[in-house]
């Protein structure tokens, strides 16, 4: 089973479990699902995130689109800030 195809499929599972049916179409709807550890978390410390499924329903959560959109700008404002702080 493919990644993808398995995080699409676990997607909807979730969507279904916090009761949103009808939000299974990627953009569309107000109600995105969002991974609580990034694939980037697994790339930067894969040690520490060994054997870890990052597409698991577990580490899966919905939310509204506004607030998934708004989190990875925060978290892409966190990454640049530390690299930067790293090359000085």
């Amino acid at each position: 089973m493919s990644e993808r195809w398995r995080y699409k499929s676990n997607r909807e599972r979730v969507l279904r479990l916090y009761g949103y049916d009808g939000a299974f179409k990627e953009g569309q709807g107000n109600v995105s699902v969002h991974h609580i550890v990034q694939r980037s978390d697994l790339k930067n410390d894969p040690d520490l995130w060994q054997d870890f499924d990052v597409d698991a329903l577990s580490n899966l959560v919905p939310v509204r689109r506004s607030v998934h959109n708004r989190t990875h700008h925060l978290i892409e404002l966190h990454q640049t800030a530390h690299k930067t702080l790293k090359r000085r």
